[in-house]
């Protein structure tokens, strides 16, 4: 059999974002980490195709075809949570239509191996950090998978969990994306939270310390690995020439290392490269100055998002996200002093949430006067250590996938040990209803709207999202 690799995203945006409330923010990406593995495939000598899902109205039409067509030997799957039944109905026509082995990855495959490789039609599952494993599995033609670390697979009836790696890969041994098996014309991201189009997602760096008990670190880890400053500027250059028009940076800590995050934005400036870009995944309150916000924007970034979470000190405290209120105000205030628009990450239903904590949150919001402030309901993702104390105390009501998303305020996946769902919900919905219909934020968004030539436009979406509401 040929040498063919296909990778496929299974489509997403419909369920996360397009039926949801907050459609109007849908965010819309080409899949970094199969555009990684693809460099890798490419390089072992493999014919590659890319399909996402999201791009097609009949994505189960279009991937019987592809299937068909292409007649792949291997097929790569990434596996979100909510999307689990999805993955297992692509395994099946993958099996149905083709001898393929089927290979899964991502944050629930890493969690939960047995979870897929109980299904017959997945082979092999990755089991941490991607690039590793499949570099082994290429290397080695998908044969003797008893020597690849970082995975777990079938033999007969057995599972079988190989060791992980004790070595940390260097980000900097990763290939640039095979962005050139995409059709990114085909990416058109909300204006709200982009400027240009294609979007181009990018990482400088993986892994974080912090401890905070809705994030899976399951995948990257807990140390903070970094690509050099000069790589990361040449990657920009590599992505801005690939087509995309606009970055958008996926670190959890982009400024951990305030000095290098300074640097990058220098080095930017001194290649004279004009492009638009955000920090959009939310970097942390107490790691930036006001010289790296001013650097932000002189280097061409527009926004900066944070990971806020709570208004309550107490929540913060109990997740433990070891931050301050008054830090957020600070670096807030310090970004909007250096010109650069400000977005906020608020969740509510965490384990110690009460009624006043959430309407605290709301009255915090409003206080910070964020550009956008988005507001979600906590899911316990497997792999997170909020899962697994739910879990262990009997709190998980489904093992449902599906009904894992965090703009799901109907889902109830777990029982709360403070506040009724109904409490939750309320809060959830009545966060946006009275944080964008203030008088003067309406007043501040004309404003820019009428500067930036865009008052038709902003006036349609600011309609749309408050009728959801």
């Amino acid at each position: 059999m040929e040498k063919k690799l296909l990778l496929v995203n299974p489509h997403w945006r419909e369920e996360t974002y397009l039926s949801r409330k907050i459609k109007i923010a849908a965010i819309s990406h080409p899949p970094l980490s199969l555009a990684i593995i693809a460099s890798y495939g490419l390089k072992a000598g493999y014919d590659v195709k890319v399909l996402d899902l999201d791009l097609y109205d009949d994505p189960w039409k279009e991937l019987k075809k592809t299937v068909k067509d292409f007649n792949p030997s291997i097929v790569g799957v990434t596996c979100l949570t909510p999307f689990f039944n999805k993955v297992v109905k692509i395994s099946l026509i993958v099996k149905k239509f083709s001898k393929a082995k089927v290979i899964v990855g991502g944050p629930h495959a890493t969690a939960l191996p047995n979870n897929l490789l109980n299904n017959k039609s997945i082979d092999v599952v990755v089991v941490g950090e991607g690039e590793p494993a499949f570099e082994s599995l290429f290397k080695n033609d998908f044969q003797n998978l008893e020597s690849v670390k970082n995975i777990a697979f079938k033999k007969g009836e057995l599972i079988i969990r190989n060791p992980s790696s004790k070595e940390v890969y260097n980000p900097n041994l990763i290939p640039y994306p095979s962005w050139h098996l995409f059709e990114l014309e085909k990416y058109v991201n909300s204006y709200i939270l982009s400027r240009k189009n294609p979007v181009g997602p990018i990482e400088t760096s993986r892994g974080c310390p912090y401890s905070c008990i809705y994030c899976n670190k399951t995948i990257f880890g807990t140390r903070v690995r970094y690509k050099s400053v000069l790589r990361v500027v040449d990657e920009m250059r590599f992505y801005l020439s690939s087509g995309f028009k606009e970055l958008h940076i996926q670190d959890d800590l982009f400024s951990f290392d305030l000095k290098r995050a300074k640097n990058i934005c220098d080095t930017i400036i001194s290649e004279k490269l004009v492009f638009p870009w955000v920090l959009l995944n939310g970097i942390r309150v107490d790691s930036v100055d006001e010289e790296l916000f001013v650097k932000l924007k002189k280097s061409g970034c527009y926004m900066v998002s944070f990971g806020i979470e709570s208004g309550s000190q107490k929540v913060l405290d109990s997740i433990p996200k070891k931050i301050k209120l008054k830090d957020v105000e600070t670096a807030v205030n310090l970004a909007k002093k250096s010109g650069l628009m400000t977005f906020g990450f608020f969740l509510f239903g965490l384990p110690a949430e009460t009624r006043e904590t959430m309407q605290q949150t709301i009255d915090f919001s409003k206080k910070l006067n964020l550009d956008i402030a988005k507001f979600a309901i906590v899911t316990p993702f497997p792999g997170t250590k909020l899962f697994d104390y739910l879990d262990s105390s009997g709190l998980i009501n489904t093992y449902d996938w599906s009904k894992y998303f965090q703009h799901s305020p109907t889902s109830k996946v777990f029982k709360h040990p403070n506040v009724s769902w109904d409490d939750v919900n309320y809060f959830y919905n009545n966060a946006y209803k009275t944080y964008y219909l203030r008088s003067g934020y309406v007043f501040r968004r004309f404003i820019l709207s009428l500067k930036n030539r865009t008052l038709i436009r902003d006036v349609l979406s600011f309609i749309k999202i408050n009728l959801s509401f």
